[in-house]
Protein backbone atom coordinates (compact mmCIF):
# COMPACT_ATOMS: atom_id res chain seq x y z
CA UNK A 1 0.00 0.00 0.00
CA UNK A 2 1.44 3.34 -1.05
CA UNK A 3 0.79 6.69 0.57
CA UNK A 4 1.69 9.92 -1.18
CA UNK A 5 1.46 13.20 0.67
CA UNK A 6 1.63 16.45 -1.33
CA UNK A 7 3.79 18.90 0.54
CA UNK A 8 4.91 22.44 0.21
CA UNK A 9 8.68 22.64 0.31
CA UNK A 10 8.38 23.91 3.87
CA UNK A 11 6.99 20.73 5.38
CA UNK A 12 9.72 18.62 3.80
CA UNK A 13 12.23 21.12 5.14
CA UNK A 14 10.95 20.78 8.68
CA UNK A 15 9.95 17.16 8.90
CA UNK A 16 11.96 15.23 6.36
CA UNK A 17 11.97 11.46 6.74
CA UNK A 18 10.34 11.72 10.14
CA UNK A 19 7.01 11.30 8.37
CA UNK A 20 7.90 7.69 7.74
CA UNK A 21 7.83 7.11 11.50
CA UNK A 22 4.61 8.92 12.32
CA UNK A 23 0.92 8.20 11.87
CA UNK A 24 -0.18 10.71 9.25
CA UNK A 25 -3.45 12.44 8.52
CA UNK A 26 -3.74 11.79 4.79
CA UNK A 27 -5.84 9.21 3.00
CA UNK A 28 -4.07 5.96 2.15
CA UNK A 29 -4.18 5.13 -1.54
CA UNK A 30 -5.34 1.80 -2.95
CA UNK A 31 -2.80 -1.03 -2.92
CA UNK A 32 -0.60 -1.42 -5.96
CA UNK A 33 1.38 -4.31 -7.25
CA UNK A 34 4.88 -2.98 -6.67
CA UNK A 35 4.49 -1.90 -3.05
CA UNK A 36 7.49 -2.51 -0.86
CA UNK A 37 8.61 -1.53 2.61
CA UNK A 38 10.96 1.28 1.66
CA UNK A 39 10.27 4.90 2.58
CA UNK A 40 11.26 7.49 -0.01
CA UNK A 41 11.49 11.23 0.52
CA UNK A 42 11.78 14.19 -1.81
CA UNK A 43 11.21 17.92 -1.52
CA UNK A 44 7.80 18.15 -3.16
CA UNK A 45 6.26 15.03 -1.72
CA UNK A 46 6.99 12.39 0.84
CA UNK A 47 6.06 8.86 -0.07
CA UNK A 48 5.54 6.39 2.74
CA UNK A 49 4.99 2.78 1.81
CA UNK A 50 2.72 0.95 4.23
CA UNK A 51 1.92 -2.72 3.89
CA UNK A 52 -1.75 -2.82 4.84
CA UNK A 53 -1.88 -6.56 4.25
CA UNK A 54 0.71 -7.34 6.88
CA UNK A 55 -0.24 -9.07 10.10
CA UNK A 56 0.86 -6.01 12.09
CA UNK A 57 -1.37 -3.51 10.28
CA UNK A 58 -4.60 -4.04 12.27
CA UNK A 59 -2.60 -3.79 15.47
CA UNK A 60 -1.01 -0.55 14.26
CA UNK A 61 -4.39 0.91 13.28
CA UNK A 62 -5.84 0.07 16.66
CA UNK A 63 -2.82 1.57 18.44
CA UNK A 64 -3.26 4.89 16.60
CA UNK A 65 -7.00 4.97 17.32
CA UNK A 66 -6.29 4.21 20.98
CA UNK A 67 -3.68 6.98 21.14
CA UNK A 68 -5.91 9.63 19.59
CA UNK A 69 -9.22 8.40 21.00
CA UNK A 70 -9.20 10.34 24.31
CA UNK A 71 -8.34 13.62 22.57
CA UNK A 72 -10.95 12.99 19.87
CA UNK A 73 -13.66 12.41 22.47
CA UNK A 74 -12.61 15.46 24.49
CA UNK A 75 -12.83 17.70 21.43
CA UNK A 76 -16.09 16.11 20.30
CA UNK A 77 -17.70 16.75 23.69
CA UNK A 78 -16.46 20.34 23.99
CA UNK A 79 -18.80 23.33 23.81
CA UNK A 80 -16.54 25.09 21.27
CA UNK A 81 -17.23 24.79 17.52
CA UNK A 82 -13.49 25.02 16.77
CA UNK A 83 -12.95 21.92 18.88
CA UNK A 84 -15.60 20.05 16.86
CA UNK A 85 -13.79 21.16 13.71
CA UNK A 86 -10.48 19.86 15.06
CA UNK A 87 -12.08 16.57 16.10
CA UNK A 88 -13.43 16.10 12.60
CA UNK A 89 -9.91 16.36 11.20
CA UNK A 90 -8.00 14.56 13.93
CA UNK A 91 -7.92 11.09 12.40
CA UNK A 92 -9.05 11.20 8.75
CA UNK A 93 -7.20 8.02 7.85
CA UNK A 94 -8.60 5.07 5.97
CA UNK A 95 -7.70 3.07 9.06
CA UNK A 96 -10.13 5.22 11.06
CA UNK A 97 -13.13 4.23 9.01
CA UNK A 98 -13.01 0.60 10.11
CA UNK A 99 -14.10 1.89 13.53
CA UNK A 100 -17.64 3.38 13.64
CA UNK A 101 -16.60 5.89 16.30
CA UNK A 102 -14.20 7.57 13.86
CA UNK A 103 -16.21 7.05 10.69
CA UNK A 104 -16.30 9.67 7.95
CA UNK A 105 -20.03 10.08 8.53
CA UNK A 106 -19.61 10.94 12.20
CA UNK A 107 -16.70 13.28 11.54
CA UNK A 108 -18.57 15.03 8.72
CA UNK A 109 -21.46 15.61 11.12
CA UNK A 110 -19.07 17.22 13.59
CA UNK A 111 -17.77 19.58 10.94
CA UNK A 112 -21.24 20.48 9.68
CA UNK A 113 -22.29 21.23 13.27
CA UNK A 114 -19.19 23.40 13.75
CA UNK A 115 -19.95 25.39 10.61
CA UNK A 116 -23.58 25.87 11.65
CA UNK A 117 -22.61 26.98 15.17
CA UNK A 118 -19.86 29.38 14.06
CA UNK A 119 -21.18 31.19 10.97
CA UNK A 120 -18.70 34.07 11.40
CA UNK A 121 -15.57 32.01 12.10
CA UNK A 122 -13.65 32.17 8.81
CA UNK A 123 -11.30 29.30 9.72
CA UNK A 124 -14.12 26.92 10.67
CA UNK A 125 -15.98 27.81 7.49
CA UNK A 126 -12.85 27.33 5.38
CA UNK A 127 -12.13 23.88 6.80
CA UNK A 128 -15.77 22.91 6.32
CA UNK A 129 -15.45 23.93 2.67
CA UNK A 130 -12.11 22.27 1.92
CA UNK A 131 -11.74 19.31 4.29
CA UNK A 132 -15.17 17.78 4.78
CA UNK A 133 -14.70 14.04 5.35
CA UNK A 134 -16.20 12.19 2.40
CA UNK A 135 -18.58 9.29 2.43
CA UNK A 136 -17.17 7.77 -0.75
CA UNK A 137 -17.62 8.29 -4.46
CA UNK A 138 -13.96 8.45 -5.44
CA UNK A 139 -12.12 10.84 -7.68
CA UNK A 140 -14.52 10.36 -10.60
CA UNK A 141 -17.56 11.62 -8.67
CA UNK A 142 -19.09 14.83 -10.10
CA UNK A 143 -18.03 17.99 -8.34
CA UNK A 144 -20.64 19.82 -6.32
CA UNK A 145 -20.36 23.20 -4.64
CA UNK A 146 -19.58 23.04 -0.90
CA UNK A 147 -22.71 23.36 1.25
CA UNK A 148 -21.27 26.35 3.13
CA UNK A 149 -19.85 28.21 0.12
CA UNK A 150 -22.22 31.14 0.65
CA UNK A 151 -20.90 31.56 4.20
CA UNK A 152 -17.29 31.53 3.00
CA UNK A 153 -17.97 34.11 0.27
CA UNK A 154 -19.89 36.29 2.73
CA UNK A 155 -16.84 36.34 5.01
CA UNK A 156 -14.10 36.32 2.40
CA UNK A 157 -15.23 37.62 -0.95
CA UNK A 158 -11.90 39.52 -1.10
CA UNK A 159 -9.93 36.26 -0.84
CA UNK A 160 -9.20 35.06 -4.37
CA UNK A 161 -8.91 31.42 -3.29
CA UNK A 162 -12.45 31.44 -1.88
CA UNK A 163 -13.74 31.47 -5.47
CA UNK A 164 -11.97 28.27 -6.50
CA UNK A 165 -15.02 26.01 -6.03
CA UNK A 166 -17.10 28.33 -8.22
CA UNK A 167 -14.37 28.28 -10.85
CA UNK A 168 -14.18 24.49 -10.68
CA UNK A 169 -17.89 24.09 -11.28
CA UNK A 170 -17.81 26.58 -14.20
CA UNK A 171 -14.96 24.58 -15.75
CA UNK A 172 -16.80 21.31 -15.25
CA UNK A 173 -19.89 22.82 -16.89
CA UNK A 174 -17.78 24.21 -19.77
CA UNK A 175 -19.29 27.64 -19.19
CA UNK A 176 -16.70 29.93 -20.79
CA UNK A 177 -18.42 33.14 -19.69
CA UNK A 178 -18.60 32.00 -16.07
CA UNK A 179 -14.96 30.82 -16.15
CA UNK A 180 -13.70 34.18 -17.38
CA UNK A 181 -15.92 36.06 -14.93
CA UNK A 182 -14.56 34.14 -11.94
CA UNK A 183 -10.96 34.50 -13.15
CA UNK A 184 -11.43 38.28 -13.35
CA UNK A 185 -12.79 38.32 -9.80
CA UNK A 186 -9.87 36.21 -8.56
CA UNK A 187 -7.26 38.36 -10.29
CA UNK A 188 -8.79 41.48 -8.69
CA UNK A 189 -8.76 39.99 -5.17
CA UNK A 190 -6.87 41.75 -2.42
CA UNK A 191 -5.37 38.57 -0.93
CA UNK A 192 -4.81 34.85 -1.49
CA UNK A 193 -5.08 32.89 1.75
CA UNK A 194 -5.75 29.17 2.14
CA UNK A 195 -5.74 29.55 5.96
CA UNK A 196 -3.07 26.85 6.25
CA UNK A 197 -0.83 29.01 8.45
CA UNK A 198 -3.63 29.78 10.92
CA UNK A 199 -4.74 26.15 10.82
CA UNK A 200 -1.20 24.87 11.48
CA UNK A 201 -0.90 27.19 14.49
CA UNK A 202 -4.13 25.76 15.89
CA UNK A 203 -2.94 22.19 15.35
CA UNK A 204 0.44 22.88 16.97
CA UNK A 205 -1.25 24.46 20.00
CA UNK A 206 -3.59 21.48 20.26
CA UNK A 207 -0.76 18.92 20.39
CA UNK A 208 1.43 21.09 22.64
CA UNK A 209 -1.44 21.17 25.13
CA UNK A 210 -1.81 17.38 25.11
CA UNK A 211 1.59 15.80 25.85
CA UNK A 212 -0.04 12.51 26.87
CA UNK A 213 -1.41 12.19 23.34
CA UNK A 214 2.04 12.77 21.86
CA UNK A 215 3.55 10.11 24.10
CA UNK A 216 0.81 7.68 23.12
CA UNK A 217 1.38 8.41 19.43
CA UNK A 218 5.09 7.79 19.86
CA UNK A 219 4.40 4.43 21.43
CA UNK A 220 1.91 3.54 18.67
CA UNK A 221 4.47 4.42 16.01
CA UNK A 222 7.41 2.60 17.61
CA UNK A 223 9.30 5.89 17.89
CA UNK A 224 9.91 5.04 21.55
CA UNK A 225 9.50 8.66 22.64
CA UNK A 226 6.84 11.36 22.46
CA UNK A 227 6.15 12.72 18.99
CA UNK A 228 7.17 16.35 18.70
CA UNK A 229 3.95 18.44 18.74
CA UNK A 230 5.26 21.05 16.33
CA UNK A 231 6.28 18.48 13.73
CA UNK A 232 3.02 16.59 14.12
CA UNK A 233 0.97 19.77 14.01
CA UNK A 234 2.64 20.73 10.72
CA UNK A 235 1.95 17.28 9.30
CA UNK A 236 -1.69 17.33 10.38
CA UNK A 237 -2.14 20.80 8.91
CA UNK A 238 -1.77 19.24 5.45
CA UNK A 239 -5.32 17.84 5.72
CA UNK A 240 -6.90 20.64 3.76
CA UNK A 241 -7.38 20.28 0.06
CA UNK A 242 -7.77 23.76 -1.41
CA UNK A 243 -8.42 22.96 -5.11
CA UNK A 244 -5.54 25.07 -6.41
CA UNK A 245 -4.42 22.62 -9.06
CA UNK A 246 -7.65 23.18 -10.98
CA UNK A 247 -6.30 26.56 -12.06
CA UNK A 248 -3.57 25.02 -14.21
CA UNK A 249 -5.66 23.33 -16.96
CA UNK A 250 -8.01 26.33 -17.05
CA UNK A 251 -5.06 28.57 -17.88
CA UNK A 252 -3.40 26.18 -20.34
CA UNK A 253 -3.11 28.21 -23.54
CA UNK A 254 -1.82 25.33 -25.68
CA UNK A 255 -4.71 23.05 -24.71
CA UNK A 256 -7.36 25.68 -25.53
CA UNK A 257 -6.48 27.19 -28.93
CA UNK A 258 -10.03 28.46 -29.41
CA UNK A 259 -10.33 30.28 -26.08
CA UNK A 260 -10.44 34.06 -25.94
CA UNK A 261 -6.91 35.45 -25.61
CA UNK A 262 -8.14 37.71 -22.82
CA UNK A 263 -8.54 34.65 -20.59
CA UNK A 264 -4.82 33.99 -20.71
CA UNK A 265 -4.00 37.64 -20.06
CA UNK A 266 -6.07 37.35 -16.88
CA UNK A 267 -4.37 34.05 -16.04
CA UNK A 268 -0.95 35.67 -16.42
CA UNK A 269 -1.96 38.43 -14.01
CA UNK A 270 -3.38 35.89 -11.57
CA UNK A 271 -0.34 33.64 -11.82
CA UNK A 272 1.98 36.56 -11.12
CA UNK A 273 0.03 37.50 -8.04
CA UNK A 274 -0.17 33.95 -6.69
CA UNK A 275 3.54 33.46 -7.25
CA UNK A 276 4.54 36.65 -5.49
CA UNK A 277 1.77 37.17 -2.94
CA UNK A 278 0.88 33.60 -1.93
CA UNK A 279 1.36 33.05 1.78
CA UNK A 280 2.58 29.50 1.27
CA UNK A 281 5.05 27.79 -1.04
CA UNK A 282 2.18 25.69 -2.40
CA UNK A 283 0.26 28.78 -3.54
CA UNK A 284 3.39 30.24 -5.11
CA UNK A 285 4.13 26.93 -6.84
CA UNK A 286 0.69 26.81 -8.45
CA UNK A 287 0.99 30.46 -9.44
CA UNK A 288 4.26 29.62 -11.17
CA UNK A 289 2.62 26.72 -13.04
CA UNK A 290 -0.31 28.93 -14.08
CA UNK A 291 2.07 31.60 -15.33
CA UNK A 292 4.08 29.13 -17.37
CA UNK A 293 0.96 27.61 -18.93
CA UNK A 294 -0.63 30.92 -19.84
CA UNK A 295 2.44 32.81 -21.05
CA UNK A 296 3.86 32.89 -24.55
CA UNK A 297 7.36 33.54 -23.23
CA UNK A 298 9.31 32.89 -20.05
CA UNK A 299 8.99 35.51 -17.32
CA UNK A 300 12.46 36.50 -16.08
CA UNK A 301 11.16 37.62 -12.70
CA UNK A 302 9.33 34.34 -12.20
CA UNK A 303 12.46 32.37 -13.12
CA UNK A 304 14.50 34.33 -10.57
CA UNK A 305 11.92 33.84 -7.82
CA UNK A 306 11.56 30.13 -8.61
CA UNK A 307 15.32 29.78 -8.38
CA UNK A 308 15.45 31.71 -5.10
CA UNK A 309 12.78 29.51 -3.53
CA UNK A 310 14.56 26.34 -4.64
CA UNK A 311 17.87 27.62 -3.28
CA UNK A 312 16.49 28.65 0.11
CA UNK A 313 14.62 25.43 0.79
CA UNK A 314 17.52 23.24 -0.32
CA UNK A 315 20.05 25.26 1.66
CA UNK A 316 17.92 24.99 4.80
CA UNK A 317 17.09 21.30 4.41
CA UNK A 318 20.03 20.12 6.50
CA UNK A 319 19.99 20.03 10.26
CA UNK A 320 17.97 18.56 13.10
CA UNK A 321 14.37 18.19 11.85
CA UNK A 322 12.80 18.97 15.24
CA UNK A 323 14.83 22.15 15.65
CA UNK A 324 14.05 23.13 12.06
CA UNK A 325 10.33 22.57 12.61
CA UNK A 326 10.31 24.82 15.67
CA UNK A 327 12.31 27.60 14.00
CA UNK A 328 10.17 27.43 10.89
CA UNK A 329 6.83 27.41 12.76
CA UNK A 330 7.87 30.42 14.86
CA UNK A 331 9.07 32.37 11.81
CA UNK A 332 5.93 31.62 9.79
CA UNK A 333 3.71 32.88 12.59
CA UNK A 334 5.74 36.09 12.85
CA UNK A 335 5.68 36.84 9.15
CA UNK A 336 2.47 35.15 8.04
CA UNK A 337 4.38 33.91 4.98
CA UNK A 338 6.40 30.77 4.32
CA UNK A 339 8.76 32.50 1.92
CA UNK A 340 9.50 35.36 4.31
CA UNK A 341 10.03 32.79 7.06
CA UNK A 342 12.65 30.83 5.14
CA UNK A 343 14.34 34.07 4.10
CA UNK A 344 14.70 34.93 7.77
CA UNK A 345 15.98 31.45 8.64
CA UNK A 346 18.54 31.63 5.82
CA UNK A 347 19.73 35.05 6.98
CA UNK A 348 20.10 33.80 10.57
CA UNK A 349 22.28 30.94 9.34
CA UNK A 350 24.40 33.16 7.10
CA UNK A 351 23.06 31.65 3.87
CA UNK A 352 23.16 34.07 0.91
CA UNK A 353 19.67 35.08 -0.27
CA UNK A 354 20.39 34.12 -3.88
CA UNK A 355 22.18 31.03 -5.25
CA UNK A 356 25.57 31.07 -6.99
CA UNK A 357 25.33 31.47 -10.79
CA UNK A 358 26.19 27.83 -11.54
CA UNK A 359 23.97 26.33 -8.83
CA UNK A 360 21.36 23.77 -9.87
CA UNK A 361 18.40 22.74 -7.67
CA UNK A 362 19.32 19.06 -7.49
CA UNK A 363 16.88 18.23 -4.71
CA UNK A 364 13.89 19.53 -6.63
CA UNK A 365 11.99 17.83 -9.40
CA UNK A 366 13.11 18.64 -12.90
CA UNK A 367 9.78 20.40 -13.35
CA UNK A 368 10.96 23.18 -11.07
CA UNK A 369 14.52 23.75 -12.26
CA UNK A 370 13.81 26.76 -14.46
CA UNK A 371 14.51 24.87 -17.67
CA UNK A 372 11.45 22.64 -17.44
CA UNK A 373 8.76 22.52 -20.06
CA UNK A 374 5.44 24.01 -18.87
CA UNK A 375 3.68 20.66 -19.31
CA UNK A 376 6.05 19.05 -16.80
CA UNK A 377 5.16 21.65 -14.19
CA UNK A 378 1.43 21.07 -14.45
CA UNK A 379 1.80 17.32 -14.56
CA UNK A 380 3.98 17.33 -11.46
CA UNK A 381 1.50 19.43 -9.51
CA UNK A 382 -1.56 17.53 -10.71
CA UNK A 383 -0.06 14.07 -10.19
CA UNK A 384 0.93 14.84 -6.64
CA UNK A 385 -2.43 16.30 -5.64
CA UNK A 386 -4.51 13.70 -7.47
CA UNK A 387 -2.82 10.76 -5.78
CA UNK A 388 -3.51 12.28 -2.37
CA UNK A 389 -7.20 12.84 -3.20
CA UNK A 390 -7.90 9.35 -4.60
Amino acid sequence: MRLKIPLGWSLALCCGAALAQMPTSQEIAAPDTDADSEAVTSVDEIEVVIDATSEDYPQYAQAVRTALGPLYRKLRESAEPRDWMLASQLLPLSLADIDPEFSATRRAELLRNAAAAAPDDALVQWVAMTAMPGAGGGCAAPQTLPANLDAVLRLESDNGLAWLPVLGQAWQSKDALAIDSVLVRMAAATRYDDHSIEYAKLMIELFRNHPDTMRALGAASDVREAIDPVQYGLIMSQNQNTPLRGLVPICDRAAQPGADARRFAICIDLGQRLLREGRTAQISRIGDAVLMKASLSEDAGAVALRREIAWLFQALAEGDPVEQAHRYADAVQRYGSELEAVRELAKARGIPPTPPPAWQPSMLRAAYDGAAAPRDVEDAAADSDTEAED
